[in-house]
Formats: structure tokens, sequence, C-alpha cells
């Protein structure tokens, strides 16, 4: 269940893997244009503690009082730019934060939110670039009392 928080950043459909009498050449790499920077999500988490940049505790789950870490390497191979992540409960959005990514080729970012009791549910947490597309995205539950007592 702990892979379930490796966000949908990226969807890739996969095809079967077929083996082959005749090696195919190696793909080629498409040209990036210019137009195409701006930053991307290469790696996230969620984590009950951020420390040396890193995730500690990851979970996909959290109890009421918990701290819940986003954390983000973010690669940005155009002008300095910003990513604002949005907290949202069942949708709605409950916080927003934003981060300055500069221009990094794999800078690491973070944002935390403490949930509450009356916060159980669904929650995601979507980065969104400054013209407001999605970069990244990950999905969490939050307990309702009850569930911790029993667990």
């Amino acid at each position: 269940m702990r892979h379930l928080a490796a966000f949908a950043l990226s969807f890739v459909l996969a095809a079967p893997f077929v083996a082959s009498a005749t090696p195919k050449p190696a793909p080629q790499k498409p040209a990036v244009a210019a137009t195409c920077a701006g930053p991307r999500v290469v790696e996230s988490s969620l984590s009950h503690a951020v420390e040396k940049r890193h995730a500690v505790g990851e979970a996909i789950a959290f109890a009421p009082g918990e701290s819940v870490y986003a954390l983000a390497v973010v690669e940005n191979r155009g002008p300095g730019a910003t990513v604002e992540m949005f907290w949202k409960r069942d949708g709605v959005v409950r916080s927003r934060v934003q981060l300055d990514v500069g221009t990094a080729k794999g800078g690491r970012t973070w944002s935390k939110h403490t949930v509450g009791k009356r916060d159980a549910g669904a929650w995601t947490v979507e980065g969104r670039s400054e013209g407001g597309s999605l970069v990244g995205a990950l999905a969490f539950e939050v307990l309702s009392p009850a569930a911790v007592a029993a667990w």
C-alpha cells in the first residue's frame, strides 16, 4: 500500500514486452523546444517529516494532529519559477503554499499541512506551475479518530 503514495505525476502506458530476434534501433531523443521549459516534478513523496532535505517516515495515511509533508524534487530548465501546492480535501482547497523553485536541475522543496480531528477523508496535494499546469499530485487519507483508536 505504501507504493500507492507514488503519485500520479505522469501517466506512462507500457506495451507488453515482446522478444524479438532482430534488435530494434535505439529510440532518438526528441528535440526539446525552448517553449517547453518550465518546472517538472521528477520525484515526490508524502511523509511525517523532512530531514536533510529527504522524506522521513513515508506514508499514505495520517492521524489527526499529525503534520503531513509533501516533498518534491523539481527540475526547472527555464527561467526562475514558482510552484504552488494546493492541499485539497474532497476536492476543496484547504491550503495553498507558493514555493520558489528557481532554476534547479533537481532542487528539493516541500510544504507542510497539519491535519485535525475534522479533517478525516481523502486528500490530495497538487503542484501547479505559474501558468496553472499540473506538474504533480499526491493522494493520502486522514483517518478518523475512531479509525485511529481501532488501529
